[in-house]
């Protein structure tokens, strides 16, 4: 029975280890994230707590336990509990989106030593037989999961050096004039505006996708970069202070942009003002600054900078807002674009306007001023631009009905202009499926709560996937007064609608977390 013990405990640590690394791989490998996943599933499913709670206790009562029959029938309880929490959220699950790359490798080779020597340790001690001490391992996998992250840094920090180097010696071979956005979001809208827009006036490379941090700068400016490329649009994001700050000094730009700030990343950056801070790093001294001044954060910053041009060479205002007094404005009208450039004044025509977000327009025709391109000169482009994929993008189904893909959204801003689009679009029953946004720190079951509260006119009925958000979408509904429903997957409420939505009815998609969110 001892035997049997010791192998199931063996198992158990291979299927923790297994379901530890994929998250690990999913949260982008930062330290500490395994853990915090694991939080976040027992805290929106509390008999995960209990399930837990006993195998602590089963554990315990094992290493107590003198009778070996009896040690080790507790010992086989407590793993299999240990596998079986938090409940849903099994290898299986995540499979399908987890792969064994180098960086994955390297930190499963430090998980298995760390796992190897606490087993040996403990297995050494007097009185501990092979059984217990794999159990107390299996307990302890995940946090020595997040260790291995924590070892592992400095050696990618090495690697990533080594490929960084290289692209920026790339970029200066080339020599592009290199923009430099950031923001709490539209980050990759308003690169993908601004490449939009140089269309036949400059040779033009953004950063793919969402290739916004060193590594992937590194591979946009190695893979895509061409001899000729006139102008280089980096996407820069950041989860604290100091990334941005690194990544200008691979990829110095020429023209720093601020689109946007809101509670997006709170989780990490705990408040606006760490936000602004971090994102600020962006600005470079001798180099114009274009910032959204829509956002009083952003006025306040760009009023200290006007003040202090130690810090930039040029603020550039832009605003949706004429009151903003910006050196830009851009508003949304009935056929295109209403546009003030210093005075200018401008139009743009764009067949679906109300689709585009406007501030994304502002802080991209910012950028080109800011190279010295007159943009009258790249209006006629705006009718060109077109939403990036995954975000806000509107199609009809075979059946009729309207489809809102905005499955890559997940701010507050975001959500209640994707909502208020899927009203425009329709005119039949309006429904939304989401799981809510997420990265909100102390401020997201509120900021989920009053999106949907607010919705009221806008949707008709609300589909809430998995369980993250649910109790503050179902709030949100409830004051509303808006029909809900609970899937546990989005595949679930796909097949749902495709049997009850018709011509004339619409449906949002808001949001699609990764599958090791509950």
């Amino acid at each position: 029975m001892s035997i049997l013990a010791a192998v199931v405990a063996g198992i158990a640590v291979v299927v923790l280890l297994l379901r530890s690394l994929k998250i690990a791989q999913l949260e982008h490998y930062i330290p500490g994230s395994v853990v915090a996943t694991l939080r976040r599933w027992f805290a929106v499913i509390p008999t995960n707590y209990v399930i837990l709670a006993v195998a602590v206790v089963l554990a315990i009562l094992g290493v107590l336990f003198t009778a070996p029959l009896v040690a080790s029938a507790v010992l086989i309880a407590a793993c299999i509990l240990m596998v079986v929490a938090p409940v849903d959220l099994s290898v299986r699950r995540l499979e399908l989106t987890a792969k064994f790359t180098r960086r994955l490798i390297v930190v499963t080779i430090l998980s298995v030593v760390l796992l190897v020597v606490l087993a040996l340790v403990l297995w050494a001690l007097p009185g501990i037989w092979l059984g217990i001490s794999l159990t107390v391992t299996a307990l302890v996998t995940p946090l020595l999961v997040d260790v291995a992250l924590i070892i592992a840094l400095p050696i990618e920090s090495a690697i990533g050096e080594k490929y960084a180097t290289a692209a920026a010696q790339a970029l200066r071979k080339v020599n592009p004039a290199t923009i430099a956005i950031t923001g709490s979001f539209g980050k990759t809208t308003t690169k993908e505006y601004v490449a939009t827009l140089l269309q036949g006036v400059k040779s033009c490379v953004p950063s793919p996708a969402s290739f916004n941090n060193k590594a992937g700068l590194s591979r946009a400016v190695s893979e895509k970069l061409e001899p000729g490329t006139e102008v280089f649009v980096a996407e820069m994001g950041t989860y604290g202070p100091g990334e941005i700050a690194a990544l200008c000094r691979y990829f110095p730009p020429d023209v720093s942009v601020f689109c946007a700030v809101g509670p997006v990343h709170l989780e990490r950056m705990k408040t606006i003002e760490g936000i602004v801070a971090a994102k600020s790093e962006i600005f470079q001294p001798g180099k114009p600054a274009v910032i959204n001044v829509d956002y009083s954060p952003l006025a306040a910053l760009a009023e200290r900078m006007c003040a202090d041009r130690s810090v930039s060479s040029e603020v550039i205002r832009v605003a949706t807002t004429p009151a903003a007094g910006a050196d830009i404005t851009v508003v949304t009208v009935a056929d295109g674009f209403d546009i003030d450039v210093r005075g200018q004044h401008l139009h743009a025509v764009h067949e679906d306007a109300q689709s585009l977000d406007a501030q994304n327009l502002a802080s991209a025709l910012g950028a080109i001023l800011a190279l010295g391109i007159d943009p009258a000169t790249v209006l006629h482009n705006v009718g060109r631009i077109a939403r990036p994929k995954n975000r806000r993008v509107a199609g009809t189904a075979p059946g009729g009905w309207v489809v809102i893909d905005d499955t890559f959204n997940s701010n507050p801003a975001g959500a209640r202009a994707a909502t208020a689009d899927l009203r425009r679009r329709t005119n039949g029953t309006a429904v939304v499926v989401t799981p809510g946004m997420v990265e909100l720190g102390s401020r997201q079951d509120a900021e989920n709560e009053a999106w949907i509260a607010e919705s009221i006119g806008y949707v008709d009925r609300l589909i809430v996937v998995g369980h993250t958000n649910r109790r503050a979408l179902l709030a949100g509904a409830k004051r509303a007064g808006i029909k809900a429903t609970e899937v546990a997957r989005r595949e679930d409420a796909v097949q749902m609608l495709r049997s009850e939505l018709g011509e004339g009815d619409g449906v949002l998609y808001e949001n699609d977390l990764p599958v090791h969110y509950p």
